[in-house]
């Protein structure tokens, strides 16, 4: 149907590759400490990192 054609032709498609991200133990650090350098490193390689997400699309307004 025509209608399915023009969904299908204007369907968006996530070009974001999912991350995958694994467990890693909580750690409640004091906000005047933080974590340490081994602490981030490992959350990082586990995929938890603060990466940018890109918008689907313009904004409009």
């Amino acid at each position: 149907m025509l209608i399915d054609e023009l969904k299908a032709l204007f369907k968006r498609e996530n070009k974001t590759p999912k991350t995958v991200r694994t467990e890693v133990p909580v750690f409640r650090a004091k906000a005047s400490y933080g974590l340490t350098a081994a602490q981030v490193s490992e959350r990082f390689d586990a995929g938890w990192a603060n990466t940018p997400v890109e918008p689907p699309g313009k904004t409009v307004g």
